[in-house]
């Protein structure tokens, strides 16, 4: 980071980008947000995969928000605040390698990470029964997407499988798992 950052003029423990840094950080932002749009554009004209071409949609666009978060940290002063942030998106890149390692499995796959959330809360009862009763609706929803192959393995995860931490256990069981198999 030589040259990138620079103690603040108000506050010398304070460490702020280079304005050079910030220009080419919001050039790259800019253009990020273009090809994740054409993606999109192109995505909904063909839907061969919709679950998981919906999950690397979410991940693209958390992605975005998170690398634009990072900067306004940095801009701001606040560059030691982005370790947590970077974690996140290392984990992103690590749900979209697991989505896409295997074609045949990324439907699947991508009905996981769409769907973790349903799985970890449709019995919890701090949401009403009227809402849990929607999260199940929307995972027989989602089952009914996937190739016929799959529905029945999406239901023992959903129903079955105790929850994990990780949406892609028990493919891999942690993200060092993951980036070990998929990353060598």
């Amino acid at each position: 980071l030589s040259g990138s950052v620079r103690p603040s003029e108000s506050n010398l423990m304070c460490m702020v980008a280079e304005p050079d840094v910030v220009r080419l950080h919001e050039a790259v932002a800019e253009y990020a947000a273009h090809v994740n749009s054409t993606i999109a554009t192109i995505q909904e004209r063909r839907r061969q995969y919709p679950l998981a071409g919906g999950a690397l949609f979410s991940i693209r666009a958390d992605h975005l928000a998170l690398h634009r978060s990072l900067m306004s940290l940095c801009r701001e002063g606040w560059a030691l605040a982005a370790a947590p942030v970077l974690r996140t998106m290392l984990e992103l890149m690590v749900s979209t390698a697991v989505i896409v390692q295997d074609a045949s499995e990324a439907e699947y796959r991508g009905f996981k990470y769409t769907h973790v959330f349903f799985k970890a809360n449709m019995n919890n009862e701090a949401f009403p029964e009227k809402q849990r009763k929607r999260m199940r609706e929307q995972i027989e929803e989602g089952v009914a997407v996937l190739p016929p192959q799959y529905r029945d393995r999406a239901r023992e995860y959903v129903y079955k499988e105790r929850t994990s931490p990780y949406w892609y256990s028990p493919e891999f069981k942690r993200p060092s798992d993951a980036i070990e198999k998929l990353c060598p």
